[in-house]
């Protein structure tokens, strides 16, 4: 069943949930390991729970936003939106919405092996514009559809 938030269906790309599945099993993993106060303290588990936040309650609120665009930035690809900040000041997590499909995809997050670092080849910009370019996260609805699963 697809989880709605706010009048938009919440959907989560193929690559997307890759990375969320995997710092969901780390954090169980911390969690069964700490002791609560230091389990509710570490990075990962923050990242999480901000992730989580973003994307159930912070994006679907108003994916319009121009918060969210990313200029120049990601070139023919304007489209997509991202938000920065998210779980950390160099981090960015990126979506793309249909409007009158009432549908937000969660495209890609970027993690520690490739932070925003402007000019640099692993700059999370340049990362995802390239897994855009080379079609692996597609930008028409019914290709992005066919890719994803539900949040």
């Amino acid at each position: 069943m697809t989880r709605e938030s706010y009048g938009w269906q919440l959907y989560c790309h193929q690559l997307f949930k890759a990375k969320l599945d995997d710092l969901e099993s780390e954090v169980e993993e911390l969690k069964s390991k700490l002791p609560k106060e230091d389990f509710i303290k570490h990075p990962e588990a923050k990242k999480l729970k901000i992730l989580s936040e973003t994307v159930i309650q912070k994006v679907p609120q108003d994916p319009t936003s121009p918060n969210y665009r990313a200029s120049n930035i990601l070139k023919k690809h304007k489209d997509w939106r991202r938000v920065k900040n998210s779980p950390a000041p160099r981090y960015r997590l990126f979506f793309k919405f249909f409007k009158m499909k009432s549908s937000i995809f969660y495209g890609w997050f970027n993690d520690e092996s490739c932070i925003r670092k402007a000019g640099d080849q692993r700059d999370v910009y340049k990362v995802f514009h390239a897994l855009l370019e080379s079609g692996k996260i597609p930008s028409d609805y019914y290709r992005l559809k066919n890719g994803s699963y539900d949040l």
